[in-house]
C-alpha cells in the first residue's frame, strides 16, 4: 500500500482534536480502513503518533494516546490546507516526491518564499 500524506495530515487533524479520555475511532471520508490503518501504524512507526490497548479488551483495535512533539510539529506544518496545497504545487514544480523530508524542505522553502515574496 503507498502511503498518502493527504490520510497522514488528516490523521493528525483528527487525532489533535481528540479528548484522549474519551478516544473514538478516526474514519477520514474517502478511505477504506485497511488504508486508515496500515496509516495509523505506520505513523505510530515513524513517532508521530502514540497508541495504547483500548481498555476494553474486546475493542477491535488500540486508541489514540497523543501526538508526539514530532507528530505536532509535523501537523503544524502542513496544517493549513492552502500552505499544504503550495507545499505539494512545490514538490510537484521541482520533481520531487512526496517523502517527510522533502516536505520538510518544501516547508521551509515555501516559508522562505512568503517571505521573501
Amino acid at each position: 500500500m503507498k502511503r498518502n500524506f493527504d490520510l497522514v495530515r488528516e490523521i493528525l487533524l483528527a487525532a489533535e482534536a481528540q479528548d484522549f479520555e474519551k478516544s473514538k475511532p478516526i474514519a477520514p471520508e474517502g478511505y477504506t480502513n485497511d488504508e486508515i490503518k496500515y496509516h495509523i501504524k505506520i505513523m505510530e512507526d515513524g513517532g508521530l503518533i502514540k497508541m495504547r490497548q483500548h481498555p476494553n479488551i474486546d475493542a477491535p483495535a488500540p486508541v489514540f494516546d497523543g501526538l508526539t512533539w514530532k507528530g505536532h510539529e509535523f501537523l503544524d506544518s502542513i496544517r493549513e490546507l492552502g500552505a499544504w496545497s503550495k507545499i505539494k504545487d512545490v514538490l510537484k514544480e521541482k520533481s520531487l516526491g512526496l517523502s517527510y523530508e522533502s516536505i520538510k524542505a518544501a516547508v521551509v522553502y515555501t516559508v522562505k518564499e512568503t517571505l521573501n515574496g
